[in-house]
């Protein structure tokens, strides 16, 4: 451990104190000193560890906007595949309409 050459007094909430009274060590200075090393040693690893959740959840939305795009697409499509149809169902009728015979010799093929 470090030599100790810095003399510092602070003031702390009951909230503060208790939690680093709950940390190991003997006696309050130790049991800050470590508190202090602990989430310096751990503080650059949850950051990359937040970096990574963030990337993650960047890439779990542009899923989704691919998604909700593709399901509008979808919706679109539909609705042009079933005007298609109706125009499709109104073309046959205008086919058999003209290929119906005008009159009854025509009817009877002479």
């Amino acid at each position: 451990m470090a030599k100790k050459t810095n003399m510092k007094s602070v003031r702390l909430s009951d909230e503060v104190l208790e939690y680093v009274e709950s940390f190991e060590g003997d006696g309050f200075n130790q049991k800050f000193e470590n508190l202090v090393l602990f989430c310096m040693k751990t503080e650059k690893q949850k950051r990359r560890t937040i970096e990574d959740y963030d990337h993650m959840i960047k890439l779990k939305y542009r899923k989704l906007n691919a998604l909700n795009d593709l399901q509008r697409d979808a919706r679109i499509m539909t609705r042009q595949f079933l005007s298609m149809q109706h125009d499709l169902e109104k073309l046959q009728e205008y086919i058999q309409i003209i290929r119906t015979p005008d009159s009854p010799e025509e009817r009877d093929g002479n």
